[in-house]
């Protein structure tokens, strides 16, 4: 285990050009078109994010931006951890953890680490949605000595005991079931076959793009007209999502990024054990995520110390961007109570 470094997002002119090289060969002429936004993302709109991409992105501004924020590097269990490292400036600040790898149990054990041995803290809380929903959960459950309280956007460790009863929870698993049905074939690749896509990916930045976009798409709480395509613009600014897209390209880090669906699989166990539960307090910011939906209060309180819920009025899969005001104050009423 080593002590922190910083570090500072540098990323390579020749790294630059070859993606905005990549992007300008792509044949899009050559592409068929499906329609619509009913068998994945749009060409029209990839194409004229593409457009913006080469004519009025500028992945300098955005990493000036994100290297606003104090990065460093430690090296936990021989794995090298990339971290952002923000004191808190209320009057009793806590140490947070929101985080996104492995599978997602061991990732827990490597925050933990990070934030205890590494940071020094004796205790804090973790905040967590999509695959940081499990770890934190994992962190709540195995970690409870240091780790106080977790707060969710999305839960995702589960226990026996959380299988649907009453009517109210049978309703949302057999909503949650048929709407993985018709969305999860991403899961089911990324979790047998992730290498097999990063050969397709790996040299293609509309590519990734394309398989991104489509997520973003389909989860995120935004209108949409009659034929379903979705008004991303409500939510985010095109920099946002290429920015999202190029820390997977000048990282060549989309490869590994599947893998924490491999892992999560090759872990055993995958749940809680039968007759346990995460015993710390537990806030939860129940999003109307468009796919993974919250499920009832009652099914998450048989696994769950559920102490703090709130049923919030919009916003999906990706709160935090999507509605940052609204999650930020969750997450400061949900820490008040703790004091």
């Amino acid at each position: 285990m080593s002590a922190p470094t910083q570090f500072t997002i540098a990323i390579d002119e020749a790294v630059l050009a070859d993606i905005r090289e990549r992007i300008r060969r792509y044949p899009w002429d050559e592409l068929p078109d499906a329609g619509g936004w009913s068998c994945g993302t749009s060409l029209a709109y990839l194409r004229n994010l593409a457009a913006y991409w080469l004519d009025g992105y500028d992945w300098r501004a955005e990493e000036a931006k994100l290297n606003q924020l104090p990065q460093f590097h430690a090296n936990i269990a021989g794995l090298p951890l990339h971290f952002i490292h923000v004191k808190g400036s209320g009057p009793k600040p806590q140490p947070l953890l929101p985080g996104h790898p492995i599978g997602p149990r061991s990732t827990a054990q490597l925050f933990n680490a990070l934030m205890t041995e590494v940071l020094g803290y004796d205790s804090y809380l973790a905040q967590g949605g999509d695959w940081g929903a499990v770890v934190t959960g994992w962190l709540g459950y195995r970690h409870a000595v240091s780790c106080r309280a977790i707060h969710l956007n999305m839960v995702g460790l589960r226990s026996p005991e959380m299988a649907p009863e009453t009517e109210a929870e049978k309703a949302w698993d057999a909503k949650y079931q048929a709407l993985f049905r018709q969305e999860g074939a991403y899961l089911q690749l990324q979790a047998t076959k992730p290498q097999s896509l990063a050969f397709a990916m790996m040299d293609s930045p509309v590519g990734i793009a394309g398989w991104i976009i489509e997520k973003f798409a389909a989860w995120s709480h935004v209108p949409r007209d009659p034929q379903s395509a979705p008004a991303l613009g409500v939510r985010y600014t095109d920099d946002q999502l290429l920015t999202n897209i190029m820390i997977y390209l000048v990282t060549k880090s989309f490869a590994t990024s599947t893998w924490m669906y491999r892992g999560f699989f090759m872990e055993q166990p995958i749940h809680m054990a039968a007759g346990t539960s995460v015993t710390v307090p537990t806030g939860i910011a129940a999003f109307p995520d468009p796919v993974y939906g919250p499920p009832p209060r009652s099914l998450v309180e048989r696994g769950y110390n559920v102490t703090h819920w709130t049923d919030m009025p919009r916003g999906g899969h990706f709160a935090a961007m999507e509605e940052p005001g609204l999650f930020v104050e969750d997450l400061r009423a949900f820490a008040r109570t703790l004091r």
